[in-house]
């Protein structure tokens, strides 16, 4: 399959990491899926479908994509442990963080936020988390991990942020 363009397929004028306030980082993780596979190919299916959005934003009468957003290369998902590749993914967010620009991460499986949200709040301080899911994620652990899909709201518990959910349907005891 062809490397996907970068988000919103701008033209390099405006994809230059130097010059953007945004920066997208793929991350191309499915490793605790349990139901559907697939999450790995997210990140690449959005920034695709990403071509087709219209740049000018009608409420404002503005171009936001002037910011500049760049994409970077897909962040290596490996095969290690999962502790490990949270600790890199949040180390890599925290850099483009420290440099002034707003991250957006695009998986992949949602077990991967702890390392961006982790990065966020050592960088920012205090924040909140709105959680968009149809399941709860609070279980302490599943299937040997507690770092599972299923328990990514558990740790953002631990973190003691404020957090929103919408849309939950379902939850463990």
């Amino acid at each position: 399959m062809p490397h996907p363009p970068p988000f919103l397929d701008l033209p390099p004028e405006h994809t230059a990491y130097e010059g953007s306030r945004v920066v997208v980082l793929p991350v191309p993780l499915e490793r605790t899926t349990s139901y559907g596979k697939g999450t790995a190919e997210g990140p690449a299916a959005i920034l695709r479908a990403s071509t087709q959005v219209e740049l000018y934003e009608e409420q404002t009468r503005s171009d936001p994509f002037r910011l500049g957003i760049a994409t970077l290369p897909p962040f290596p998902c490996g095969d290690g442990e999962m502790r490990d590749l949270l600790a890199g993914l949040e180390a890599e967010a925290a850099r483009h963080l420290r440099a002034g620009k707003l991250l957006v991460s695009l998986g992949g499986e949602h077990s991967l936020t702890l390392g961006p949200l982790r990065a966020a709040l050592a960088v920012h301080g205090t924040l909140g988390v709105v959680q968009f899911d149809a399941h709860a994620d609070l279980r302490p652990e599943y299937e040997g991990s507690p770092f599972s899909h299923a328990c990514i709201m558990s740790r953002v518990v631990e973190l003691a942020l404020p957090t929103v959910a919408v849309g939950i349907r379902a939850l463990s005891r």
